[in-house]
């Protein structure tokens, strides 16, 4: 896939949403058709410390999407779990969806001045529903298979803090 323009947004669970102006219609820029696939999984087991006996366990997605001018975009999410301080594991899962234009709409806007990981942050439910689905699945079932209790994350992104940058590769 030729990949001309970058888009990212960092994100972190538990709370509400900002409301702005955007793209309300932006799957109907898209095929219904989705290709979904697992890119990338880690789990790594950390040695506890005796000396700390409080830990957090933290939760954050990043939001890629990757415009390819004449066919479509690749959105990925990556879900990351961590405990703080460091300790017990830390996982990371990441999820891609190959989206591809609708022929007849994919020259309406000019996809190079749009925030695109913004735009599916705030519009994109058609295609994150399903990546964070198979996070939350994934991230359950490596974590149950560790022998401990398993965890279970939202399907859903949630947010706490979110950070945009456009990147160009």
């Amino acid at each position: 896939m030729n990949l001309g323009k970058r888009m990212i947004i960092d994100v972190k669970l538990h709370h509400k949403r900002r409301e702005r102006k955007s793209l309300k219609n932006l799957s109907d820029y898209f095929k219904d058709e989705q290709e979904c696939f697992l890119e990338y999984a880690n789990y790594e087991i950390i040695k506890e410390s005796e000396e700390q006996e409080e830990y957090e366990l933290d939760c954050s997605d990043k939001i890629l999407v990757d415009v390819e001018k004449d066919n479509g975009v690749k959105v990925t999410l990556e879900r990351s779990l961590y405990f703080n301080p460091e300790s017990l594991f830390k996982a990371k899962v990441v999820f891609v969806a190959l989206l591809e234009f609708r022929e007849e709409r994919k020259d309406e806007l000019d996809w190079d001045k749009i925030n695109l990981a913004q735009e599916f942050l705030n519009n994109g439910e058609f295609v994150l529903r399903g990546l964070t689905s198979r996070a939350s699945i994934l991230i359950s079932q490596i974590t149950s298979s560790s022998g401990k209790m398993r965890i279970i994350t939202p399907p859903s992104i949630l947010i706490r803090k979110q950070k945009t940058e456009k990147r160009h590769p």
